[in-house]
């Protein structure tokens, strides 16, 4: 399962954009998917390449089934934070589900 642990850090410069990111954190930390999902493409509208909201939403695609949306997600965002471990390590669990290596 990927992991949902981070708070991100690129959200500090617009306080609209972190206060949406946080409570898509806190819905996705209930398993509320769809409320979650709302709040990141909230986020998206703010910013389209906000690399955190594009992850978490290839999580939510991840964990609700749609394994094909999750990597396209996931793959964006890596393409916009190529240093960020926890996307790349999503992206390889995601992969590794799908027995693409």
């Amino acid at each position: 399962m990927p992991t949902n642990s981070k708070k991100s850090n690129r959200t500090s410069s617009n306080p609209k954009l972190a206060r949406l990111f946080e409570e898509a954190q806190r819905y996705h930390g209930a398993n509320k998917y769809a409320e979650a999902a709302n709040f990141y493409h909230q986020c998206l509208q703010i910013d389209p390449d906000h690399a955190d909201s594009l992850h978490y939403l290839g999580i939510i695609a991840h964990q609700t089934g749609d394994s094909s949306t999750a990597t396209a997600l996931l793959e964006h965002a890596h393409a916009i934070a190529n240093d960020d471990i926890d996307i790349l390590l999503n992206l390889g669990i995601i992969l590794g589900a799908q027995q693409r290596f």
